[in-house]
This record gives C-alpha cells, sequence and structure tokens, in this order.
C-alpha cells in the first residue's frame, strides 16, 4: 500500500511540474481553414493573447482542405505534448463523421477537448423578392408546392441542416451543393435557388443591405443583430435548432495538467471584454467551458448528425 502511495505521489509531482513547466518554446494552433474568415481571426486573437500570458510565442498555422479534414487530421496526429493545437469546429469533429465513410482520425478517440471557444447561430435567409417573409410562410408555400422550391448550402453542416428542415417541416426540396458559401448566397440573392442557410455573421452584410431576406435565425433566443427576426422555435420549429461553433482541441493523451492550464488561460481570455466584443463584431458569442462539456456535446452531436443523414438518405461518401 505504502508503495502504491508513493507511487501516486510522484506521478502527482510529475504532472504538477509539467504544468508549470509549459511552455517552455513555441506553441502552434492550426486552423484547418484558409486565413481571413471568422474561425481564422478568432484563432489569432487568441494566439496574441496567449503569446503575452504564456511567455513564448503562439503561432497559427492554416491548413485548409476537404472540409477541415485536412487540418483535423494534421492535429490529431501531431505530438500530444501541448505545443500543436486545433482550432476545431462542427464540420469535421461531428459532422463528418456522418458523411463519410472513413475518416483518417476519430473526433473522439484522437482529439482532447480542451475548451469551446464560440458559437453563432444560423440564418435561413431568402432572396429579397422571394414571397414568404418567415420560415412558416415558406414552409407553407413548400407543402402546397411540392419539388418547387430548392435549397443551396456551402458546406456539409449547413446541407445537413436544410434537410433537417425538409425532415422536421415534412416538405420536398431540390438541394444544391457549392463549393462555397458565398456561391450559395449569390444564387439565392439572384432568385435562382430558393433559401440558403449560413451564419448570421458570415450573412450579416447580406442581411443588413436587404440583398437577403432573414426567414428564422436557429438559436434560443434572438440575435441582437437581427431583433425583429424570429426564432425557428417561435415558429414552432423548436428542435431545428443549430449553432455554428469553435472550440480548441489538443491530440489525445496530452499531459492533463496542460489541459487545465489552456482551459484556464484561455478561459480567461475569452472572458475578456475586449474578446467579447471583437467576437461579436465576427458574429460570434464566446462561450467557454469544461473539457467535459465539449467532449459531452461533441458525442451528442455526432449522434445527431447521423441520424439526420440517415433519415434524409444521404450517402457517405
Amino acid at each position: 500500500m505504502n508503495r502504491l502511495l508513493l507511487c501516486i505521489a510522484l506521478l502527482a509531482a510529475g504532472s504538477a511540474a509539467h504544468a508549470i513547466d509549459y511552455p517552455t518554446r513555441p506553441i502552434r494552433i492550426i486552423v484547418p481553414f484558409t486565413p481571413g474568415g471568422a474561425s481564422d481571426i478568432m484563432a489569432r486573437v487568441i494566439a496574441q493573447k496567449l503569446t503575452a500570458s504564456m511567455g513564448q510565442p503562439v503561432l497559427v498555422d492554416n491548413k485548409p482542405g476537404a472540409g477541415g479534414n485536412i487540418g483535423t487530421d494534421l492535429g490529431a496526429k501531431a505530438a500530444p505534448d501541448g505545443y500543436t493545437l486545433l482550432l476545431g469546429s462542427a464540420a469535421p469533429l461531428v459532422v463528418a463523421p456522418a458523411t463519410f465513410k472513413s475518416l483518417p482520425f476519430d473526433p473522439v478517440a484522437d482529439l482532447a477537448p480542451i475548451t469551446m471557444i464560440a458559437n453563432t447561430p444560423l440564418v435561413i435567409g431568402a432572396g429579397k423578392d422571394f414571397p414568404a417573409n418567415n420560415l412558416r410562410e415558406f414552409v407553407a408555400l413548400a407543402k402546397a408546392n411540392p419539388g418547387k422550391y430548392s435549397f443551396g448550402t456551402g458546406s456539409s453542416t449547413l446541407y445537413l441542416t436544410a434537410e433537417l428542415l425538409k425532415s422536421m417541416a415534412g416538405i420536398d426540396m431540390l438541394g444544391v451543393s457549392y463549393k462555397g458559401v458565398v456561391e450559395a448566397t449569390t444564387d439565392v440573392a439572384a432568385g435562382r435557388v430558393s433559401i440558403t442557410v449560413n451564419t448570421v455573421g458570415a450573412e450579416l452584410v447580406n442581411l443588413r443591405s436587404g440583398r437577403l431576406k432573414p426567414l428564422a435565425v436557429l438559436s434560443a433566443r434572438r440575435v441582437p443583430d437581427l431583433p425583429n427576426v424570429e426564432t425557428s422555435t417561435e415558429q414552432g420549429f423548436g428542435a431545428l435548432r443549430v449553432d455554428g461553433w469553435t472550440s480548441m482541441m489538443a491530440p489525445a493523451r496530452t499531459p492533463p495538467a496542460v489541459i487545465a492550464k489552456l482551459n484556464e488561460e484561455i478561459g480567461r481570455i475569452l472572458n475578456e471584454p475586449e474578446t467579447r466584443q471583437r467576437f461579436l463584431t465576427l458574429g460570434f458569442e464566446v462561450a467557454p467551458g469544461t473539457p467535459e462539456q465539449l467532449r459531452s456535446f461533441m458525442v451528442s452531436e455526432i449522434g445527431r448528425w447521423k441520424k439526420v443523414a440517415l433519415d434524409a438518405g444521404v450517402k457517405p461518401e
């Protein structure tokens, strides 16, 4: 028994020492998307502030491709020492398992959650001349005219969100996939496609200018930037609640003391008024939490999107 207690004490001491010594060299944050987007900007804000607080350079490394899967795979396969982190998001972490037959990484087994960073509600938008002014009216039109209307989306997450709407509302729509959200928005604004689904942050300029007409925000409460737009819940579609989100992840088997230190540091940064305001300008609300909360959320979301894909008849690629 004494020997066992000694081993436990030594392990605890080693973990504490690791936390005290970390970091001793530069840290890399892999962003699995191109520079300039909201995710990239948020990562750079965090990197700059971590550099100041942790005494070592924290660098952003953009590794885009395959809807975020390439960069996510690199993050999952990095050395589990706390010196390579990953900016995680819905597409590669919880939607990809539903849309790909196989992935080179397992989002749950190969990655260690650190904290949720921020989330942004999705919005359903139509062209300014579209005959419906809200989601209720759109569903009524679609039910009266099966197959007449269509949706255009620029990512797997947004596509499955539209499929979830189809399933919930019992409507028949043609889905059109685009290489990016800009192309989808362009065709919806021109009236070539009926509706699109995107994050509020990405579409705010189009919504404010009148280029797009918001039909609903898919959130629990109304969005400050769109105070007159009803939520999906207010319009009778309570299960149609979907957020875009970002998180900070590390490779699995990263020392718990390192995870705890990063969670504390990033949580402090996210709670700074300056950070909150900066993220709000991007359409995101900070949402720090525990690693356990993030892991539980991911597991739940993976199950959710697998069911949506199965019900919609979406065949994994």
